[in-house]
């Protein structure tokens, strides 16, 4: 699957393959990159304007959006997130990985219909310049409701409100989601940049 950066200045349909989880950004080749890539710029911030208006007037994340979905800036909890996983259709994972995942985030969007988490996605991330969106899921039967962009949406505002300039922003893109991203101003890297996953985590040679 591609892996991709944020690249609000080229909202291009083009998808380019970034490594999942880079090392220090020197070793990365960005010289084919538009200037200040990965940056949130002026037309993200314009197109979070849905979403801070759903909430406005409130200190804290959790406002109802109009078709009464709760928004929530806080982790699913570990039975929730395992079932969004593998029922959204991504890879299921064990309760020790989930675990992990809920305590080593940078931050969430978790969307709760009905009192049911339905959508979720999730920043790993450095907080200064690196950020990896993952985990973007929704239940199948709340999918073609724009969730997945709502959950988009507010996890680049995080990113927006508290990091330092120039963010670099990457994800890997799954079949379903990448229309999603690169609506969003995500660009593949290739052929410059490939995504490698270690096939033998336990024993690297």
């Amino acid at each position: 699957m591609p892996s991709l950066i944020h690249s609000p200045k080229e909202r291009s349909t083009t998808l380019r393959p970034l490594h999942e989880e880079q090392g220090p950004r020197d070793a990365v080749d960005d010289s084919h990159l538009p200037e200040s890539v990965g940056g949130v710029s002026s037309w993200v911030a314009r197109s979070l304007g849905l979403l801070r208006e759903c909430f406005a007037g409130s200190s804290t994340v959790g406002a109802m959006t109009t078709s009464g979905d709760h928004v929530l800036r806080t982790p699913p909890t570990l039975e929730d997130y395992l079932r969004l996983r593998s029922t959204s259709g991504l890879t299921p994972r064990s309760a020790a990985q989930g675990e992990g995942a809920l305590t080593g985030s940078w931050a969430w969007s978790v969307v709760k219909h009905e009192g049911r988490a339905v959508a979720m996605g999730r920043v790993i991330g450095d907080g200064g310049w690196y950020f990896h969106v993952a985990d973007m899921a929704t239940l199948p039967e709340h999918q073609g409701r724009g969730l997945g962009r709502l959950v988009l949406t507010d996890l680049l505002e995080q990113i927006a409100d508290v990091a330092p300039p120039d963010p670099y922003v990457t994800l890997m893109a799954d079949a379903p989601g990448r229309r999603l991203y690169a609506s969003m101003g995500f660009v593949e890297t290739a052929p410059r940049s490939l995504g490698m996953v270690l096939v033998n985590a336990a024993q690297p040679s």
